[in-house]
């Protein structure tokens, strides 16, 4: 809505005659009457002018950004135009000294325990080293049995790469608990 009003000193120069209009007290935008346009008038067409400029701007300037309707989908506004969402304010999980709860532990059908001879980036002789870590991977065999194996991954240092090496998993994804037929029969299914 247009609502504000302005005054207005003109100084309208033509050659070397100036003349000064005198300050009018108008308001432009919805409530401008008649009387008021009429002396917007009488002031001589660079009033007028001056006028219909100056409502140009002030529409302009109320005129709401491109997509800004309440039914355009956020994926649609830029986003430079989107409001900042709050930021979570709330812990994620259970309260301290409340009890946990997770999936209980699968019972564990088979052990494999992988080592490397080679680092698998540089082909270069690995050292062995103690520390291992374990891994746990629920996969579906061909009988429809679920087994659970549990992997002991050594890692080994390589003094060529300057790291520590391990082997892949041949039978899960990096990081899923997964193994590759359970995986294969939730996608086909």
């Amino acid at each position: 809505m247009l609502n504000s009003g302005f005054r207005v000193r003109l100084t309208i120069s033509r050659g070397k005659e100036a003349r000064a209009i005198p300050t009018l007290d108008i308001t432009l935008g919805p409530k401008l009457t008649a009387e008021e346009a009429q002396a917007i008038y009488e002031q001589g067409p660079e009033a007028v002018v001056f006028a219909l400029l100056q409502m140009a701007k002030m529409l302009a300037e109320q005129q709401h950004k491109p997509g800004d309707s309440p039914s355009t989908p956020s994926g649609m506004k830029p986003v430079y135009h989107k409001d900042t969402t709050p930021r979570r304010r709330k812990k994620p999980g259970r309260k301290k000294g409340h009890k946990g709860s997770r999936r209980p532990p699968p019972v564990i059908h088979q052990r494999v325990v992988l080592r490397l001879e080679r680092c698998p980036v540089c082909q270069g002789q690995v050292t062995p080293c103690q520390q291992t870590r374990t891994r746990i991977a629920l996969d579906i065999p061909e009988n429809i049995n679920p087994v659970v194996t549990q992997y002991t991954i050594h890692r080994d240092w390589c003094p060529q790469c300057r790291k520590r090496v391990e082997p892949m998993v041949p039978d899960a994804l990096p990081h899923a608990q997964m193994g590759h037929r359970v995986l294969v029969l939730s996608a086909w299914v």
